[in-house]
């Protein structure tokens, strides 16, 4: 009994610094996983302020097709040049002037539109790939705290049975 006594005390210092070690690790897994869920949810808002984005994009390219679907229809009524005769019916060459700067406008208008809505495609592509980059991120994150968190379960499994045999050895 001594003899298993005193090979059970020289092995407790190892099984000491292996239940440090697992709390060291388990430490670092859980800051590691407070991270990742801060990243999660920094994604989660990321991705809903790309989701507000597309709808906003999606309601100017929704308003672009009516105004076009508009024009569009108008010219067919009209015929192709009906707002140039429109236009010359004016009375003076003022009002020729006015009507024609405000066709400039619309199309600029237009232009302007189509511009904008070109920029938030390429921006809401950007976020979308960088939320896929993330994404995967997070997930490797995930699989990496794990097993971790699976290595910390064996070596509390380890120091669990290590001192139930300490325990039944000095009590007997």
């Amino acid at each position: 009994a001594a003899e298993s006594l005193s090979a059970i005390a020289s092995q407790l210092p190892a099984a000491q610094q292996d239940v440090a070690v697992a709390r060291g690790e388990l430490a670092g897994a859980r800051a590691r996983l407070e991270e990742a869920n801060t990243s999660v949810r920094r994604a989660e808002l990321a991705t809903a302020a790309a989701q507000r984005k597309v709808d906003e994009a999606s309601a100017k390219v929704a308003a672009g097709r009516a105004t076009v679907a508009l024009l569009a229809r108008r010219s067919y009524q009209q015929g192709p040049l009906g707002d140039l005769r429109e236009v010359l019916r004016a009375g003076s060459l003022q009002d020729i002037v006015d009507r024609a700067e405000t066709i400039k406008k619309v199309f600029r208008g237009q232009n302007d539109v189509l511009h904008d809505l070109t920029v938030d495609r390429l921006h809401l592509a950007g976020t979308s790939a960088e939320l896929a980059v993330q994404q995967q991120e997070l997930e490797q994150a995930t699989a990496s705290l794990k097993a971790a968190n699976l290595r910390l379960q064996e070596l509390d499994r380890l120091k669990d049975d290590f001192v139930s045999t300490v325990t039944h050895e000095l009590r007997t």
